[in-house]
């Protein structure tokens, strides 16, 4: 029978961008204008920076402009396409490699899950890979970190719409206006991406992917989700 390691070596979270949470809960992390750029770039930079780094990169949907290769270049492009003072501007995940596989096989992994669950979807996904050093008697912590954008990219290679304007009609299919005279609707997510559901779903795909490496190498562990 496989052993199932203990969750707190196979976390996968989704955090707040300007304060993170508990690396034991899973949440989803969104980044608010207030910190807006700055500290989108102060983040990037963090984590590309820190000790530890082993590499680090960006991943374009096929349909992707070149420019945003440069890491200052996207998230500048990100904060300039919103326009409310509160808009929400990126996802972050902290995903943890595994001890039993070599770090090339953890990079092949963590590229491969990356380009089918969030690229292959619209996102553009800049990732930092550590390995920080362990403290004596303490257990290796190699992980990636992945910030994904919010708004998926058009086929055109142009920013797409977060929500989109579902207007209320009546029955006789006109559209209902407010006391003040406006037309009254619902804002309709226009992808998935921020369900729980979804982030549920991407847990299991990563635990999927890692305990398919282990069963590859005839390594009797597991990791859960």
């Amino acid at each position: 029978k496989a052993v199932t390691k203990d969750s707190t070596l196979s976390f996968f979270n989704r955090t707040d961008q300007a304060q993170r949470r508990s690396e034991r809960h899973c949440q989803r992390s969104l980044s608010s204008r207030g910190a807006s750029l700055q500290q989108l770039l102060w983040r990037s930079q963090r984590l590309h920076q820190k000790g530890g780094v082993i590499a680090s990169e960006i991943m374009l949907p096929p349909h992707a402009p070149e420019i945003y290769l440069v890491r200052a270049t996207l998230w500048n492009a990100v904060e300039n396409c919103e326009k409310h003072p509160k808009a929400q501007l990126a996802y972050s995940f902290d995903i943890a490699m595994q001890n039993e596989l070599t770090l090339e096989e953890n990079m092949e992994l963590a590229r491969k899950f990356v380009q089918e669950q969030f690229v292959t979807k619209g996102m553009i996904a800049d990732l930092a890979f550590h390995s920080p050093e362990k403290e004596d008697g303490g257990i290796p912590n190699p992980h990636f970190h992945v910030m994904t954008t919010m708004r998926p990219l058009n086929p055109v290679g142009t920013w797409g719409q977060k929500q989109r304007r579902e207007y209320l009609l009546d029955e006789d299919g006109n559209r209902i206006r407010d006391k003040n005279g406006d037309y009254m609707f619902n804002a309709v997510h226009t992808t998935d991406w921020h369900e729980p559901e979804t982030l549920e779903h991407w847990r299991e795909q990563w635990a999927a992917a890692v305990n398919t490496k282990f069963e590859e190498k005839g390594l009797d562990v597991r990791i859960d989700h």
